[in-house]
């Protein structure tokens, strides 16, 4: 999260709303005015429509910092809705230009009805993270990257302690769907249930996560196995890995906290942040 005057913001490309009557958000407004108008001269032009999910890249703006300013369309105000919000985030990081290494939201300011800035904050790191998303491990020519970003920044005029704890845990909350989204497509002869409980100890080691197999399966042994004609059978077939954090209750509530990895120095949430437990667990049915 950066905290800066919109001018002033440094990143690759700056991504602000329009919306669809062609009235500006805060942050837009402000680089419209630092550059006597070249905001509203797009929209004046057609170039930027302000229809939810479009984009317009404009470069060089006089007296904004960052080369350059993504417009994105926001549709209509009174009906920017949850969905809405997530569209916009995912329509700026996809269209931000192939050489943008640093993108800056100020998604702060596309206010959805009944939600507040850790909510905005929260959806911006998980609708980001997911729109980056590639399943392509195991292929031997990878797909090129060079077309994201390789970090988004929340870009904000003030200091905002909801969106920072939001913006927490919407890295903790990415970081975990983006694993279940890499072990659920790898293929069944890699993703093992022994492979499971290697990325469950894992977890541990690395976060000082608890781990173990909380419902030990009934598993035939081999002398049972091959009374049964069960040739196939392995011992790993029912085994199952669980990982269990549990954040400090205060107040009734549960809150994300931090805490050092023991084996680098991050904070926990950018990794799992709230009372959660992950069970990796595969064997396939007929």
């Amino acid at each position: 999260m950066k905290v800066s005057p919109a001018v002033a913001t440094k990143a690759d490309c700056l991504a602000v709303g329009v919306y669809s009557d062609g009235s500006l958000t805060p942050t837009a407004r402000a680089l419209d005015a630092a550059s006597r108008g070249a905001v509203r001269a797009a929209i004046k032009s057609g170039d930027a429509s302000g229809k939810r999910g479009a984009t317009l890249l404009l470069r060089s703006l006089a007296h904004v910092s960052a080369p350059r300013v993504l417009l994105v369309g926001l549709g209509a105000a009174a009906e920017f809705s949850d969905k809405a919000f997530a569209d916009a985030v995912r329509a700026a990081v996809r269209n931000a230009g192939n050489s943008v290494r640093d993108l800056a939201l100020a998604a702060l300011d596309w206010k959805v009805k009944g939600h507040d800035s850790g909510w905005q904050a929260r959806m911006v790191a998980m609708v980001a993270r997911d729109a980056v998303f590639r399943s392509d491990e195991l292929k031997s020519r990878k797909e090129d990257d060079a077309h994201s970003p390789a970090r988004v920044i929340l870009a904000a005029a003030q200091v905002d302690g909801a969106a920072a704890a939001g913006l927490r845990q919407g890295v903790a909350i990415a970081n975990g769907m983006a694993l279940t989204k890499r072990l659920g497509n790898l293929p069944a002869n890699i993703c093992t249930p022994d492979y499971l409980g290697q990325q469950a100890r894992k977890l541990q080691r690395d976060w000082g996560i608890g781990s173990g197999v909380p419902y030990p399966p009934k598993v035939p042994t081999a002398v049972a196995a091959a009374q049964s004609g069960d040739s196939d059978h392995n011992p790993a077939d029912g085994q199952m890995g669980a990982t269990r954090w549990n954040t400090p209750s205060v107040a009734g509530k549960t809150w994300p906290v931090d805490a050092e990895p023991r084996s680098r120095k991050t904070s926990l949430p950018s990794f799992l942040a709230t009372r959660c437990v992950i069970v990796l667990s595969r064997r396939d049915t007929v």
